[in-house]
């Protein structure tokens, strides 16, 4: 009996190359596809860790302002020209259950501290900023507008000092739309004012935009809101100095650097006081571009 060798060969086919080429070409589009969704899937979830952060750090000023009369933390120094200073978040730790909650979870590098009194055991500085007020200003006698109030500057044996007392919580006229504190640039207490971003950061992680152009921000109520933001060089009408400025997109959000945005303070560019509400739209429309 005679076999034929055709018979012995294996009925499946193997592919051919134009197929392993499309089915390469699948894979190549459908990890395209995925891996942005993956990405924004882990930054959507680092936002709401931000976000927790954010709300247990109101919880900690809610529980500091009970123990001192309703009044928010102070903002001191002590020698402030060799620059050792005692701020807003120190006088917080004992009211948190973990020193995590004031680093934002999207942020990658950290910036080492200044001084470690203005900083946390970990030696890091804070990814948080506070809202002081629309500008940071020291000269003594300034009112911010912020959770901050008066600023009290002296000199004395050849050190100086500075004071800034906190806003009492009577004086807050809207808490469920005034800004308490936020995502912000990582060297300096007060940093959710309008100036407090450099243009070299943006947008970086150790700047207010680690979630896109989102902000998460914390109210005075408690509540904690994605916004979004912007940021442009800013240039005064005199030239005196340039910065870069950072607004929310929503210009409605203006007077949530106030805690009363009909009292007048202290404004750098004008020698009189200034309706705290109407200091944003101002520097505003100094704004030479917006990124």
């Amino acid at each position: 009996m005679s076999f034929n060798n055709s018979q012995c060969r294996s009925s499946k086919a193997g592919f051919t190359l134009i197929e392993i080429l499309i089915v390469i070409a699948i894979i190549g589009l459908l990890a395209a596809i995925l891996f942005p969704v993956f990405a924004r899937a882990r930054e959507s979830a680092r936002r709401a860790s931000c976000q927790s952060n954010l709300k247990q750090i109101g919880i900690a000023l809610l529980q500091y302002t009970q123990d001192y009369d309703e009044t928010f933390p102070c903002f001191y120094a002590l020698a402030y020209s060799a620059g050792i200073t005692h701020n807003t978040w120190r006088a917080l730790q004992p009211y948190s259950k973990s020193q995590q909650i004031f680093y934002c979870p999207s942020t990658t590098t950290y910036t080492n501290c200044y001084q470690d009194t203005e900083c946390t055991d970990t030696g890091k500085e804070i990814t948080y900023g506070f809202n002081a007020g629309p500008v940071w200003q020291q000269e003594s006698g300034s009112v911010l507008g912020g959770l901050y109030r008066e600023v009290d500057y002296q000199s004395q044996d050849g050190a100086q000092f500075i004071t800034i007392k906190g806003t009492h919580q009577a004086h807050i006229a809207s808490p469920s739309t005034m800004f308490m504190a936020s995502d912000a640039y990582d060297t300096w207490v007060n940093s959710m004012d309008l100036t407090s971003a450099w243009q070299d950061d943006i947008p970086t992680t150790n700047s207010a935009w680690r979630h896109g152009n989102l902000r998460s921000v914390l109210f005075a109520d408690g509540h904690v809101k994605s916004l979004q933001w912007r940021a442009g060089n800013y240039t005064p009408n005199f030239n005196y100095w340039s910065e870069t400025l950072m607004l929310p997109a929503n210009s409605a959000n203006y007077e949530s650097y106030c805690a009363d945005p009909n009292e007048k303070i202290s404004f750098p560019l004008q020698s009189v006081p200034v309706r705290c509400g109407d200091i944003p739209p101002i520097m505003a429309t100094n704004v030479t571009h917006w990124h």
